[in-house]
């Protein structure tokens, strides 16, 4: 019996940690490269000691995108995400998944004015933007004053308030 015991707390205690490795996977920015008018045109996801932010971009008009913002992610067991964003004339539940190397992002929309609109599903399918990273040049140090110099003004900052703000 005691084994039994032990047998089930492993299993329990590796199926709660795979998908929370899992979640680095989700980390960094997606971005749609044919989006569909009202698609999703980027997703940035932020995993931070399991928790899981997304900050969705979608197509308002051709070429213009709108910043829905950044909102909690639930993860679940299965590996995917899903999170709500909603509006005054609507609610986005947005159900994201891992496919390969492509993340696919499932929206239920569903309209709350009084419009009569019929609800909405889309999928768009995001690939992972492949921006390199660039190192800022550091500012130049007087060695006789530590502090960086301002290259507007090269007097070196003064812990002593001038009296003029």
């Amino acid at each position: 019996m005691r084994h039994l015991i032990c047998a089930t707390a492993m299993v329990l205690f590796m199926i709660g940690t795979v998908p929370a490795a899992n979640l680095n996977l989700y980390n960094g920015t997606w971005m749609n490269p044919a989006p569909a008018p009202q698609a999703i045109t980027k997703l940035e996801i932020s995993v931070v000691d399991s928790k899981v932010h997304v900050h969705a971009f979608g197509q308002l008009r051709p070429k213009k995108d709108y910043d829905w913002g950044w909102k909690p992610a639930s993860s679940y067991s299965d590996g995917h995400l899903a999170t709500r964003y909603q509006t005054s004339s609507c609610v986005r539940d947005l159900t994201i998944s891992l496919s390969g190397n492509k993340l696919v992002v499932k929206t239920h929309t569903h309209y709350t004015d009084s419009s009569g609109r019929p609800d909405r599903d889309d999928t768009d399918t995001l690939k992972r933007s492949l921006t390199p990273t660039t190192q800022q040049t550091p500012k130049p140090v007087d060695p006789a004053h530590p502090k960086p110099m301002d290259p507007i003004n090269p007097k070196p900052a003064s812990n002593t308030p001038s009296g003029k703000y």
